[in-house]
């Protein structure tokens, strides 16, 4: 991740290593990424990251469309071509992939 980009996000750093450490080579499915900080860091160690989020910040006190953000984000660390994004509740979407 580009040291200049913040995305805001509630982890800390010892969270961050822990979820590159488990992803580490893994196929990933991610429910709920808001701006995406989790999901750049599972993306430096998975080898493919599906993520099903809302982009509507619902669940954080911060409701706003964070789908723009996101995209931006994953754009800024080169993680487009390894981040799937399905936009949508995770009750509706989860049933539907196999």
């Amino acid at each position: 991740m580009p040291e200049e980009l913040m995305i805001y996000g509630w982890m800390s750093e010892p969270e961050r290593m822990a979820l590159r450490r488990w992803a580490f080579g893994c196929k990933v499915l991610e429910v709920g990424c808001y701006e995406g900080l989790s999901t750049t860091q599972l993306a430096m160690t998975a080898n493919h990251i599906t993520t099903v989020d809302t982009f509507d910040g619902r669940a954080t006190g911060r409701e706003q469309d964070t789908e723009a953000a996101f995209h931006a984000n994953m754009r800024a660390c080169g993680n487009t071509g390894k981040v799937f994004a399905i936009k949508g509740e995770a009750a509706k979407v989860l049933p539907k992939l196999s």
